[in-house]
């Protein structure tokens, strides 16, 4: 077992992502995560064929749950590792990036979260990561991404003790 292996779980909540599953899968092994929960939003029975035979655990809770109960069901379903790393199922993470995310972590131990740079196919960045609203902030979210920051958060990592200290796994 690595040492990432031994550190992270990922959960993926899937809703209808078909063959694009198996390749965020592929590459979280590839960094060392052993501990894959996918969550299946969609249609019951919409998941496995796209898992082929990937060894996950696999979350059926036979609705839609939405995104975010569907991570607290999925992390939930993680085997309690010091950090949870939440992806969506379309993200394909670079050789070393999780490694990177919780260098940062771990040098900051007052960080609560890491978010990576995200590259559309062509290396261009996805402006995914918006300023954390607040009430002196109340304008921040806007629909098309105005308002963007080049740090994403599409896949990210946690300290768990963080997460289940904010209501996390409890949904």
């Amino acid at each position: 077992m690595s040492d990432l292996a031994a550190k992270v779980s990922a959960v993926v909540v899937d809703y209808h992502a078909d063959d694009v599953l198996g390749g965020c899968i592929d590459s979280l092994r590839r960094n060392g995560i052993d501990d894959v929960v996918v969550v299946e939003n969609g249609a019951v029975g919409s998941t496995p064929p796209a898992l082929g035979d990937r060894s996950v655990t696999l979350v059926t809770p036979g609705l839609n749950l939405g995104y975010g109960r569907g991570v607290n069901r999925g992390a939930a379903a993680t085997t309690r590792t010091e950090f949870l790393l939440v992806s969506n199922p379309d993200v394909v993470v670079h050789d070393g990036a999780i490694a990177e995310l919780l260098a940062a972590l771990e040098e900051h131990p007052n960080y609560a979260i890491a978010g990576p740079r995200i590259l559309r196919p062509d290396g261009s960045v996805y402006p995914s990561h918006r300023v954390f609203p607040n009430m002196a902030c109340t304008r921040c979210w806007r629909p098309c991404g105005q308002r963007t920051r080049q740090l994403g958060a599409t896949a990210l990592a946690t300290p768990t003790a963080r997460w289940t200290g904010c209501r996390g796994p409890a949904s």
